[in-house]
């Protein structure tokens, strides 16, 4: 990964793991993902494709998945 490289050049020892977000929902939070998503995106109005943006629509996504399941 280009994380894992920068450690390299570092000649530091990456000592976590970037996954996939999906490793942690069960099956019915990746089945609502898609709408919840877009239910997010369209709720703030945000424009896709900023980094800001895109990770507060993922922020409030999990969220909202997250206490469905609680």
């Amino acid at each position: 990964s280009w994380l894992g490289k920068l450690y390299d050049a570092a000649n530091l020892r990456q000592s976590f793991r970037i996954a996939d977000l999906a490793e942690l929902m069960d099956e019915e939070q990746q089945r609502q993902w898609g709408a919840t998503k877009r239910d997010v995106a369209g709720e703030l109005g945000m424009m896709r494709h900023r980094a800001s943006g895109d990770a507060r629509i993922l922020q409030e996504t999990w969220r909202r998945l997250r206490s469905r399941a609680a």
